[in-house]
């Protein structure tokens, strides 16, 4: 889905930047509709982990569920911060772009490497503190982030949630 919504975005961000146009109000609403498909997904995934693995691998895989769940947790809290660089690209702010690139990547390998180094359920954890920070660093180092409305992005993701939670209820209620 989000290599769709980014060949989607980047010449919408793209135009909004050749027009002068601040990218702030297409980039809230990009994230809330980007948020509300993937945290139902990840929603969903994370009550049905069991289900899902059992179908998709065997009963054999049943000791990998927290580890989905949590890399399941990790992406749905990256999602807030997923069209920074597609819009720091388009506004052709690459210096920003890959200082915050190298900073997040940079955290993720030295936090995913410790993990790793400690065991699974570490490595799960690693992982969910790593795309913590990665979403803090691109929402609070991107100068796209600048141009927003800071109540209307906390308003979209609020209707983004509620959304999801409404399909996670769904699915739990359906199974």
């Amino acid at each position: 889905v989000m290599d769709a919504t980014q060949a989607v975005a980047m010449p919408l961000f793209s135009k909004a930047s050749r027009d002068g146009a601040s990218l702030g109000p297409t980039l809230v609403k990009a994230t809330s509709y980007v948020t509300a498909i993937g945290w139902s997904f990840f929603g969903v995934m994370i009550v049905l982990a069991l289900s899902i693995v059992r179908v998709l691998y065997g009963a054999q895989w049943e000791a990998s569920v927290p580890l989905v769940r949590m890399i399941a947790a990790a992406m749905a809290i990256g999602l807030p911060s997923a069209f920074c660089s597609t819009a720091l690209m388009a506004s052709g702010d690459m210096n920003s772009l890959v200082r915050i690139t190298m900073l997040a990547v940079l955290q993720y390998a030295v936090l995913l490497a410790i993990g790793a180094a400690l065991g699974l359920v570490q490595l799960g954890w690693a992982i969910l503190l790593a795309a913590s920070l990665s979403v803090s660093i691109w929402l609070t180092m991107s100068p796209v982030i600048r141009q927003i409305d800071k109540l209307e992005f906390v308003k979209g993701l609020l209707q983004s949630f509620a959304v999801a939670t409404a399909s996670v209820a769904a699915s739990t209620t359906a199974f």
